[in-house]
């Protein structure tokens, strides 16, 4: 079973079609990554959007949380929380209940697969909402509209496409699709199924949540 070891240095992969002065172009994201080339050939719209989507995904970490803690581990736990508290159906408590008691108590690994369905459509509402995604990318580019940055704008032909694939050593993360015309924006995504989080490997984490939360 693949576990979250690799989160050090992540695999970044976007891809953009139709964005802004760029035609089209793919970028292997590095630790060190420089955009050289001639004047008003899109480095600094490139450059903006990879801040874009740091910014949407909390940092390119194994899960897209905007307000992401101190380790993955972390952070689920903290959402586990918040909406255990949040849940009024008791199925749906218990259910996050166990999955924490198991991850604490005994230390054992779980898939993003077996946590409540509810919690795992909130940790992917990022790669998901148009708004939040088209809000960051605004609030970058300093514009009014998303179809501000679509190559060729006057066009019907044209629309813009931006992909964005996050991934360790071993397996995908996660991944983030934007299509954008005139009129509309279509954002879709997801996290990895088998993606895991093994308590052994962050031993820190156990010491900031008890299972007498939940």
């Amino acid at each position: 079973m693949s576990e979250i070891k690799d989160t050090q240095q992540p695999n970044v992969e976007i891809a953009v079609k139709n964005f802004g002065p760029i035609a089209e172009a793919n970028i292997d994201l590095r630790p060190l990554t420089v955009f050289v080339g001639p004047s008003n050939t899109g480095k600094t719209y490139f450059a903006t959007l990879v801040y874009a989507l740091h910014g949407i995904s909390g940092g390119f970490a194994p899960f897209p949380l905007r307000d992401l803690a101190s380790s993955p581990l972390d952070s689920v736990y903290y959402e586990l929380r918040g909406m255990y508290f949040l849940l009024k159906h008791p199925e749906q408590k218990k259910a996050i209940s166990e999955l924490v008691k198991k991850s604490i108590v005994s230390g054992s690994p779980f898939k993003f697969s077996e946590m409540p369905e509810v919690l795992r459509a909130h940790l992917q509402s990022n790669l998901t909402n148009p708004e939040v995604v088209g809000t960051e990318l605004s609030r970058c580019f300093d514009i009014k509209s998303i179809s501000d940055l679509i190559r060729f704008t006057d066009s019907e032909c044209y629309g813009m496409k931006v992909s964005l694939k996050v991934s360790g050593k071993s397996q995908e993360w996660w991944h983030l699709n934007m299509k954008a015309t005139k009129l509309d924006i279509i954002v879709d995504g997801s996290i990895n199924a088998n993606l895991v989080l093994d308590p052994r490997d962050e031993p820190a984490s156990n010491s900031t949540f008890s299972p007498e939360y939940f």
